[in-house]
């Protein structure tokens, strides 16, 4: 039977302030350049050494089930503002913490001169307050302050320059990714990609032309369907085509391929490689993970016509409707590895394929689906930076691959807000014209406190859009937190003793182990 921990009054202000404030010292005290890193436990790989706030909260647990529910309300918040602008987790924390330890100490009961309800309120008008004096001290974005966001963001790790100048090159739309690197392991890499980029692999080993394992063609013909291609017969059409055209070099693009075809194109790139000019060149490319939606994308920038499986049942019906090779495309330079496809000088036009993205991009209310969409008409549009992080630990690699999309999205909120000074500064200076009387002076003021730098550099930055939520979400979850009165949590077990309990059910008041204030099945005293 399932036990519940029941508290109301004082007592649970306690038990809820003790989660608060536990939760302010692990995830606050990473707050700003000085502060501390914490090292987590991860089952099945090496422990984590980090200072990124929302890492660290989201792993954050209190054995008590009671003073927990207060810390994964903050941490809910904190999340949110995360999941919003990729950042400003710790600050949210912090400014949650201090708002629900400065009223749960003025509350004291429940009189009317300290009605939690009033309090609430009060933290609410502050808040919009608050936002409308930050929004007045944002500075527009500039080329020339993007070094010192990214700077900010990254701290003692040193990859400034190189993703300032990615970000650069990549444009205002650019997308970047921050991935793993397997290749080299220990050394982190920046790669830019000035054409369109997509999930695809060369078929067949004949077809690579470098020593890095890479495909690559010039100046190529492009044919595109999401159809597999059965037997390369089905192709005939294609190739007669190429011949009137007087093209020499085709790409493939498409769902998939059996192994009669496989077998038939493999043999032919053979014979190319051996020096057979009578052989048509043809690199066959398999994107089975695409869906129709980007072979449209493809099509838009090759200006090939994509042969879809939902306009046409078979590719001869494509070929009985579209002939002397219209429906062919053209890309300067092409280069496929075992992974991705690299494609540059496309010879379509993108105007109304990115008219329909951003279409769909501004509607659409997925977060996920989102980010997807942008990074397509990133793709189209400017270019796609890769980051693959590396370093000789596993420690370290994640460490600098947080500290690397933190500053990816410092950058990017701030080109669409503007930016404030950094360290707290702005803050303080918020709860300053607020005023010492107003309810949100002590928590708005406890960043730069805790930061406890006094002359921070006019380099250090911050973007209004993080702060913004910061304050925003901080306010919204300290708000509702403080009106609690009573609280209702599971009983503290662990997994072991969850199972034990189904295993061997027993009379728990009989059992004398249940008396002894001992987890058997973590081996540890429990709080």
């Amino acid at each position: 039977m399932l036990t519940k921990h029941i508290f109301w009054g004082e007592k649970a202000r306690e038990k809820l302030l003790e989660g608060v404030i536990k939760l302010d010292e692990v995830v606050s005290s990473s707050l700003g350049p000085r502060g501390g890193n914490s090292i987590i436990e991860k089952k099945y790989s090496a422990p984590m050494i980090t200072n990124d706030g929302v890492t660290i909260a989201r792993h954050f647990r209190l054995e008590d089930k009671t003073a927990d529910l207060a810390a994964q309300s903050i941490i809910n918040a904190a999340m949110k503002t995360n999941y919003r602008v990729g950042d400003g987790t710790t600050t949210t924390v912090a400014i949650a913490c201090a708002i629900v330890k400065k009223c749960f100490s003025e509350i004291g009961g429940l009189g009317i001169v300290n009605d939690p309800i009033s309090m609430s309120v009060e933290i609410a008008k502050s808040a919009k307050k608050a936002v409308e004096i930050l929004k007045l001290k944002a500075i527009p974005f500039t080329k020339e302050v993007l070094h010192n966001i990214v700077s900010t963001s990254l701290r003692d790790v040193d990859y400034a320059d190189a993703l300032t100048n990615m970000m650069e090159v990549i444009g205002e739309n650019g997308y970047i990714s921050v991935d793993d690197n397997w290749l080299t392991q220990d050394e982190t890499v920046f790669e830019t990609v000035t054409g369109m980029k997509f999930l695809g692999s060369y078929i067949s080993g004949y077809m690579v032309t470098t020593p890095r394992g890479e495909a690559v063609q010039e100046d190529v013909s492009v044919f595109l369907t999401n159809h597999q291609i059965e037997h390369l017969n089905v192709l005939n059409p294609l190739f007669e085509d190429l011949k009137k055209l007087g093209k020499t070099k085709v790409v493939v693009i498409a769902g998939n391929y059996a192994r009669h075809a496989l077998i038939a194109l493999s043999a032919s790139a053979k014979r190319v490689k051996d020096g057979d000019i009578n052989i048509m060149s043809v690199l066959g490319v398999k994107s089975p993970a695409l869906v129709p939606d980007e072979f449209k994308d493809i099509e838009a920038y090759t200006g090939a016509k994509f042969a879809s499986d939902e306009n046409y049942k078979t590719l001869a019906d494509f070929f009985a409707k579209n002939k002397n090779g219209s429906y062919l495309g053209n890309v300067k330079r092409i280069v496929v590895d075992k992974d991705d496809v690299v494609i540059s000088g496309g010879a379509g036009d993108i105007t109304a394929r990115l008219m329909v993205l951003e279409a769909e991009q501004t509607s659409e209310k997925d977060m996920m689906f989102k980010e997807k969409r942008a990074k397509r008409i990133a793709s189209l549009t400017s270019g796609v930076g890769i980051v693959r992080v590396g370093a000789p630990t596993e420690p370290e690699r994640l460490y600098i691959k947080l500290k690397l999309e933190d500053a990816v999205c410092a950058a990017k909120a701030a080109r669409e807000e503007g930016y404030v000074k950094g360290g707290g500064i702005t803050l303080k200076e918020i709860a300053e014209e607020l005023g010492e009387d107003n309810i949100l002076y002590e928590p708005l003021m406890n960043p730069y406190t805790r930061i406890g730098v006094e002359d921070v550099p006019d380099t250090v930055i911050d973007p209004v859009k993080v702060l913004r939520y910061a304050i925003e979400n901080a306010c919204s979850v300290a708000g509702k937190l403080i009106t609690v009165y009573s609280t209702n949590a599971d009983e503290n077990k662990t997994m072991w003793s969850e199972l034990e309990d189904k295993v061997f059910p027993r009379d728990r008041q009989s059992d004398a182990r249940d008396n002894e204030n001992v987890d058997l099945g973590a081996g540890r005293l429990v709080e």
